[in-house]
């Protein structure tokens, strides 16, 4: 077989070739390395940018949430801002104590959100029960959350809300609350409205009634009778079913005219006739 010769010309050519995809193969990695480190610093910027630039240069976007009966323009207004603050620049507690003083704001959570966002998380009070005050020898109906604070007087809305007697106010006004000793009542009316609010819509007035040795007890008003009931100071949903059970009863008896008011306060209804003082 013959043998294979190699001239120096070919060695030459193979050499030249190697050297020159070795120059291609460097070049290649240059730019690579180029392309990556102008990619880096690209993402650099933007992240400097996202980070610092935008936090400390651009107005905040505040954006509202569960503001129903609020407007926008009072929201704002209650902010305090200027127009002219930065995101960074927003104090979120100072923010959140400027909404709490609002007295038809139950709750208020401000928070920043990167890059320039403030969520400004409100509940708004929602009246549970209806008062009364007199002003210059006019009665003004007060609305009155489960907290016991009046947070609206004057034009109320009565409906599905049962109005309650026997509080007593000097010079009411928005922000004023009712009596500690009250403060589980309006709790329960509250849970009752939630659970039961086919029954509380028959009833149109609860009085507070004040007990000689201190405590108080509830004089009910059913929308379905003029006898009342009488029951303790604490107003459970069996409770209420229990009064709109005995109102069927005597509403069935045809004895209404006769009697004065039931009292369920032992568990039993006893019946009070017309003419009979309370004990």
């Amino acid at each position: 077989m013959a043998d294979m010769v190699f001239q120096k010309s070919d060695v030459d050519i193979f050499s030249g070739n190697a050297e020159s995809e070795k120059k291609i193969s460097k070049k290649r990695s240059v730019f690579f390395i180029v392309v990556l480190t102008v990619i880096f610093l690209f993402l650099l910027v933007e992240v400097v940018y996202y980070l610092l630039v935008i936090p400390t240069t651009s107005k905040p976007n505040i954006q509202f949430r569960g503001n129903d009966k609020i407007s926008l323009v009072k929201l704002k207004l209650l902010s305090g801002l200027q127009g002219d603050e930065s995101w960074r620049s927003i104090n979120t507690f100072e923010l959140a104590q400027r909404f709490s003083t609002y007295p038809l704001i139950e709750s208020v959570n401000v928070e920043k959100k990167f890059p320039d966002k403030v969520l400004v998380n409100i509940i708004e009070r929602k009246p549970v029960a209806i008062g009364f005050t007199t002003i210059d020898g006019i009665s003004i109906p007060l609305k009155i959350d489960k907290y016991g604070v009046i947070f609206e007087v004057g034009v109320c809305e009565f409906k599905a809300l049962p109005v309650i007697s026997g509080l007593s106010f000097k010079n009411a006004k928005i922000g004023m609350q009712v009596n500690k000793s009250l403060l589980p009542l309006f709790m329960q009316l509250e849970k009752l409205q939630i659970e039961f609010g086919g029954l509380m819509n028959e009833i149109s007035e609860i009085k507070i009634v004040e007990k000689k040795f201190g405590g108080y007890e509830l004089l009910v008003y059913p929308v379905k009778t003029p006898v009342h009931v009488r029951t303790q100071d604490l107003l459970t949903g069996d409770v209420l079913k229990y009064i709109m059970l005995v109102v069927d009863v005597i509403n069935g008896t045809g004895v209404v005219s006769s009697i004065r008011e039931v009292d369920i306060r032992s568990g039993n209804a006893v019946y009070v006739k017309q003419g009979v003082n309370d004990e």
